[in-house]
């Protein structure tokens, strides 16, 4: 079988209305915002597959221009600046990133930011621009104080919001705003005020994966990276995500929410660390032929080509009974 790395991750209407962008057609992509309607989170993640293609930039500037009071446009605008921005800075710990790049980052970060109050004042109900005002708050540095007024704009929108969630936790991790210790505990918070099926149940597998990032760049004294996977944090966090995440979404029969792939590849990244190769199997057959590269791409180099095996070998191995 194939398999997509595409972001997408499935949803082939978002994939339409990039191919219909990168023609310089807005209407798709204005369409299917429109649709899409107040599921939150599928409306954030379609917001920012339309925001990452490079070939679709100018068209999403004519779109912003050309219809200011439009939410939506200016939403994937400032979204497509915030690409911009990661694209000159690069995905890379602060310290390797080029000084010329670092203008670029913060002007671009800024554009986008400086668009914001514009749009939450033409939909005061959607969490989208605060989720996307909590992202830019990591890469802008903000006061403590100003996060937690973005923070707190989005969660009373929306107190369950996937990618506004994980925005936050990049926030308070220790390489940007915060700790290690701020970062577990919000995690494990988010989790314990959440109802089974959730997905913030999967928020403490992102702290685990960044602490696993700051063992093996050397950022923690005391501990290694292969101990910390044999210890109880982890398979904790993988235990939580199985029990009240991947458990009663299976028996429920729910449509998987529009980051699962996502999800269902860090569950399956943990649980293959912690030696639960069947978990980790049963997460590549849920996502059938699509993949994330994440968070392979944090730890090894050619991450698709070594997704792949790994994915081919688990299955393999761990076959459905």
């Amino acid at each position: 079988m194939s398999v997509s790395f595409d972001v997408a991750y499935g949803d082939h209407a978002v994939l339409d209305a990039v191919a219909a962008l990168r023609t310089g057609d807005r209407r798709p992509a204005a369409a299917l915002l429109r649709e899409t309607g107040g599921d939150w989170d599928r409306k954030e993640h379609r917001v920012g597959r339309l925001a990452l293609d490079t070939k679709c930039h100018r068209a999403i500037a004519e779109w912003a221009a050309a219809e200011p009071g439009s939410a939506d446009a200016q939403m994937v605008n400032a979204k497509a600046l915030v690409v911009q921005a990661w694209n000159i800075r690069g995905g890379a710990y602060a310290r390797y990133v080029r000084k010329s790049a670092w203008s670029g980052f913060f002007e671009r970060l800024q554009a986008a930011d400086s668009v914001l109050p514009t749009v939450i004042a033409q939909a005061p109900d959607d969490p989208t621009p605060w989720a996307i005002a909590v992202q830019l708050a990591r890469g802008l540095q903000v006061p403590r104080q100003e996060f937690q007024f973005r923070w707190d704009g989005l969660v009373q929108r929306d107190p369950g919001h996937v990618g506004g969630h994980y925005h936050a936790l990049q926030y308070l991790c220790a390489k940007w705003s915060g700790s290690h210790d701020e970062m577990f505990a919000f995690a494990d918070g988010a989790s314990a005020g959440a109802p089974p099926g959730s997905p913030l149940h999967v928020l403490p597998l992102f702290a685990v994966i960044e602490y696993a990032m700051a063992l093996a760049d050397g950022r923690v004294r005391g501990e290694t990276e292969a101990r910390f996977w044999k210890g109880p944090r982890a398979a904790q966090a993988v235990d939580r995500a199985v029990e009240l995440w991947e458990r009663p979404v299976a028996e429920r029969g729910a449509p998987p929410h529009a980051r699962a792939v996502f999800d269902r590849m860090h569950l399956a990244f943990c649980a293959s660390r912690v030696g639960s190769g069947a978990v980790a199997a049963r997460q590549f057959r849920a996502m059938g032929p699509y993949c994330s590269d994440m968070p392979w791409a944090c730890f090894v180099i050619l991450p698709r080509f070594r997704t792949r095996v790994h994915r081919w070998i688990t299955l393999a191995v761990h076959r459905r009974p």
